[in-house]
């Protein structure tokens, strides 16, 4: 699923991500015991974009750094943040990784459209299902 800023703006004005606010900023309980290596090894095989042919263009590391420290920061998504691949190629950021809910996913995705430079999101993100 892609994420635009223009996109998300249409969804929000439709109301497709009403309540995803509150859910955002309440802070989930701990999922103990959660498996994530087939997602891991998932992301890992051919479909996911190999660190050779990741964009090593200086604005797109810098956008990968920036990100990275954006959810590294946030007290809601810190936990999440080494389970995240972020992937940047001439600004477009791919999010790969498992995420506890839907408010999660779409947190990740509004902080990659809020990182300077970014054009565009495509959210690859999995909710994890109990």
């Amino acid at each position: 699923m892609s994420f635009r800023p223009t996109n998300y703006a249409v969804a929000a004005v439709l109301g497709l991500a009403s309540g995803a606010q509150a859910a955002i900023d309440r802070v989930p309980e701990p999922v103990p015991d959660i498996d994530f290596s087939a997602i891991s090894m998932r992301d890992d095989a051919g479909a996911a974009i190999l660190a050779a042919e990741e964009g090593n263009d200086k604005s797109d590391l810098r956008i990968a750094r920036a990100l990275r420290e954006a959810i590294n920061d946030d007290k809601v998504l810190a936990s999440l943040g080494q389970n995240i691949r972020i992937e940047s190629r001439n600004g477009e950021v791919t999010l790969r990784g498992p995420v506890n809910n839907d408010a999660q996913r779409l947190r990740l995705a509004q902080l990659a459209l809020n990182t300077a430079g970014v054009t565009g999101v495509n959210n690859e993100l999995d909710v994890k299902r109990r």
